[in-house]
Parts: structure tokens; sequence; C-alpha cells
């Protein structure tokens, strides 16, 4: 049986609160060879420049955009505030144990800060309405489950091109989440979480190494901590995302390694983006040798995943870090940290995703919300909705999900 979570009442995190909350709007992108044209590659000259990032990615005055903080990392920001007075959100909470209430003064103070992370425009009913479901989610899930947030746009394509394969190996619904990792030979090589940070000592490019990311990704441990790269409310409409890779390629790597015949890998993978741009998922999924492609403006493409894994286990699976994936010196056990009894669980992890894990509901449960409006509604038949698109990124996948024994 999974281990019973301490008691995170609000008058126990208010006493153990230190420094938390915060409005921090601004995520690293490391530089690469496959940002926008006009742009430098990496470690030539002075690199792209912000204006270059904004214009090839569809910003719009106002809106989200990139900005340069040195040479070689840029910022994917959150939405500039709109000074027309307009009518604002209200939210509703219970007062039952939540993992992210380690973070805040009281139940008013998280209610005061989703309604105002949650803005004033149109997507404001929407932003409201996710973040309180996370939390009650995180307070149905607390006695047995610890809680991360994983914040990400340009990747969703590869996200939910994995969970359309898995639904086929592991006879999963169809509504099951995108899902970050699939493939298992890179944990063959690096069966446990333990092996993953010996190796990462010697990790060039830190948590941007290809063979750390083949097996982990970075996680924020609070709705309501800023102490993490992409702070969960802040980065809703938004997500989060580095250009240091190609998309298209890392998505052609994970058809071939499945089974897909090379000669159709071309044509399934147009098939598969024009479909997910349709449906109003982002990313440069151009061939190397064209320029990049334009997918719908970055407005309003936030992806969030609400993972959830058991607390007898999460130790052997996520560890506590800071930016770039470095490891907190001198820390605990993580489930310590999230128990929220020696502080506030302001900050982030690296979780270590084996695809075993994370299709068995017995031992993980994932959530999927979105800033695209329609894609977040529950009925297949209803046009834009996740569940339509599923059924279209089915259709364009049928080379390789005729069967499981194809894969």
């Amino acid at each position: 049986a999974a281990a019973a979570a301490p008691a995170v009442t609000l008058a126990a995190a208010a006493s153990a609160r230190a420094g938390c909350g915060g409005t921090g709007f601004w995520a690293s992108l490391a530089q690469s060879a496959s940002v926008p044209s006009g742009a430098s590659a990496a470690g030539h000259g002075a690199g792209p420049s912000a204006a270059a990032l904004n214009s090839a990615f569809g910003h719009q005055p106002g809106h989200y955009h990139y900005k340069r903080t040195n040479p070689k990392i840029f910022v994917f920001g959150g939405p500039a505030r709109d000074s027309t007075p307009k009518r604002r959100v209200t939210v509703e909470l219970a007062n039952v144990s939540a993992q992210s209430f380690s973070c805040v003064h009281s139940l008013k103070d998280a209610k005061q800060r989703i309604e105002t992370g949650a803005g004033t425009d149109e997507l404001a009913p929407l932003v409201a309405r996710c973040v309180s479901d996370m939390v009650r989610r995180e307070q149905e899930y607390h006695k047995t489950h610890v809680c991360f947030y994983h914040s990400y746009s340009f990747a969703a394509i590869i996200y939910e091109v994995q969970a359309a394969i898995a639904r086929t190996l592991y006879d999963l619904p169809m509504d099951f989440a995108p899902l970050p990792r699939l493939l298992k030979k890179p944990f063959d090589v690096r069966p446990t979480m333990d092996m993953l940070m010996e190796d990462y000592k010697r990790m060039h490019q830190q948590d941007h190494n290809r063979d750390f990311r083949a097996v982990a990704i970075s996680v924020s441990c609070s709705l309501f901590g800023n102490s993490t790269s992409a702070p969960p409310i802040q980065f809703f409409r938004t997500g989060y995302s580095s250009v240091d890779l190609s998309f298209r390629e890392h998505l052609e790597h994970v058809l071939v390694e499945c089974g897909l015949e090379r000669q159709l890998l071309d044509a399934v993978v147009d098939k598969v983006v024009e479909v997910s741009y349709k449906y109003g998922l982002i990313g440069d999924y151009s061939k190397p040798s064209l320029p990049p492609s334009t997918p719908p403006s970055l407005h309003q493409a936030g992806q969030t995943l609400q993972i959830f894994v058991r607390r007898d286990i999460v130790d052997h699976i996520a560890y506590r870090s800071r930016p770039l994936g470095v490891p907190v010196e001198g820390a605990g056990p993580i489930s310590d940290f999230l128990s929220g009894v020696h502080g506030p669980c302001d900050g982030q992890a690296r979780l270590f995703m084996h695809p075993t894990i994370f299709t068995d509901p017995t031992k993980s449960r994932i959530f999927h919300y979105s800033a695209l409006k329609d894609f977040m509604h529950p009925d297949p038949s209803h046009p834009g909705s996740r569940g339509a698109y599923v059924q279209e990124l089915h259709a364009a996948l049928a080379p390789i999900l005729g069967s499981a024994e194809s894969l």
C-alpha cells in the first residue's frame, strides 16, 4: 500500500512558509542551430536576436515573447498586463490538504493567486477552471500521491504521437494524457534514476544532454511557488519550450524506433504535423533543409501535465534540482520535501519518466490541461476538441497503429 501522506493544513503551511509565491514570468530557452532564419548557430556570433525569434514564432505585441538574458539564453514569457478594465474571475476552493498549499498563506491567498494569474481576458475563465481542477485533484490524491507539473508547447505533437502509440501497446483509453517518454531503449542503458544522476556528473550539457532528455523531464513541485523555471499558473497560456533541438528529427526517431518504414516517414510526419497544426498545436516541425514552418500563433498554445506518483515509489524516480537539472546539494528524499512539513515545497525537480510506470494507473496518474479552449472540450464530436484530434491523429498514424504486433 502507498505510504500515507502527512497532513498539510493551511495553518501549518502558513507557519512554515518562507518567501514563496511571486510572478516568475520567464523561462530559459537554450540557443541552437535550429532557431529561425536570421539567427546564428549555437556558438557562432551573438546568436539569434529576440526580434528574429518573435517574428518567426508569431509574436504579437502585448502577447508572449522571447527576451534575451545573455548571448546564449532566451526567455519565453507570460502575458503583458491588459490595462483595459475587465471583470475578473472568481474561484472556490475547499479547505482540504493539498501539496501546493504549503506555498500560500491561506485559502484566501490561494484563491487570489489563481484569480490574478487567470487574468481578465476571454481565456480567464478557462485558466481559472483548469487551475481550480488541479487543486481539487491534488486534494483528491494527496494521501497516497505526490504531484508534479510539467509545462510545454513545442513538444506537444511528439507527446501526442507517443500517447497514440502507447494506447495501442498498452490498451489505454482514448482520453489517455499526452506521454512525455515512450521509447524503452534509453531506459535499458540507464535503468534507474541513481544511474542517471551518476552519469549526469559527466554530461557536458547537463539536463539538455540528449541522453538525459531521453529518460527525464523537468517539473515544478507546486502551483504557487516561483523557484522554478516555469511556474505552472504563469506559464499556463504559453507553455515552456527549448529550441536547441530539431522537433521533426526527434519525432522521426520515435516513429522509426517504433517500426515505421523509412519510405513512409516523410508522408506520415507531414500528415501528423498538418493535423496537429489544424488543432492549434505548435512547434517548428519543418525539414532541416527548409525554412522554419509557420505554426499557429504562440498565443494560447500552452499545455500542462499534472503528474501524480505514488508516495512509496517517488523517491526512486524523482530528485530535487536547480535549473539545468543540478541536484540540490544535501537534499534528502524528495518525498520529505513534498510533504510540506519542513517548509514550502517551492522548487523544481527532475522526473525519471519510465513508460512502464507512467502507463500504469496503479503507480501514477497524468492529467492534461490546455490553453486551447476547444482542445479542452471533452466531447470528441466537438470541433477542435482533443478527442477529435486524437481520432484524426490515429488515422494519420495508421501505417504504424495497425496492431500492437506492428509495433
